[in-house]
């Protein structure tokens, strides 16, 4: 429950002469700006099919004592009937429960057991993350 509750640096060596000098630092700047538009995976690390992103720690974690922010597991189960799915993993890698949502997203439907949850779709949230990598093409389905 807790879970639903809560998603090569590049060296160039140039000759500096002149306009070859500025047109190099031109075509640099280029694909800088080219890398920054392009989406990067939210993920931490891949186990098999399984994404593993790290929280942030909450003021109110630090002044508890906490030192290390949570990981959070999901699965991509696919895309079925225009909806994008992802098991939300429990340490044991067991399904906790389902995040289902649209692209683009804005409610997200939350399945656990026989309760049924709808929340509102931020990017900042792990959940949010993850799903944006769904969207992306990021993650593969599951293996069945």
């Amino acid at each position: 429950m807790r879970l639903f509750c809560t998603f090569l640096l590049a060296l160039g060596l140039t000759a500096c002469s002149g306009n070859g000098s500025q047109q190099n630092s031109a075509r640099q700047s280029d694909t800088d700006a080219q890398a920054a538009l392009t989406p990067r995976p939210n993920y931490s690390e891949i186990e098999g099919d399984k994404y593993l992103y790290i929280g942030a720690l909450s003021e109110d974690d630090e002044k508890a004592g906490k030192r290390v922010p949570d990981v959070t597991t999901f699965r991509f189960g696919g895309k079925k009937n225009d909806l994008y799915i992802l098991e939300a993993l429990d340490g044991d890698g067991s399904v906790a429960g389902t995040v289902e949502c649209k692209n683009p997203c804005k409610i997200v439907t939350l399945r656990y057991g026989p309760l049924v949850e709808r929340v509102g779709n931020t990017e900042d949230s792990i959940m949010g993350a993850a799903l944006q990598d769904a969207f992306n093409g990021f993650l593969e389905p599951k293996v069945k």
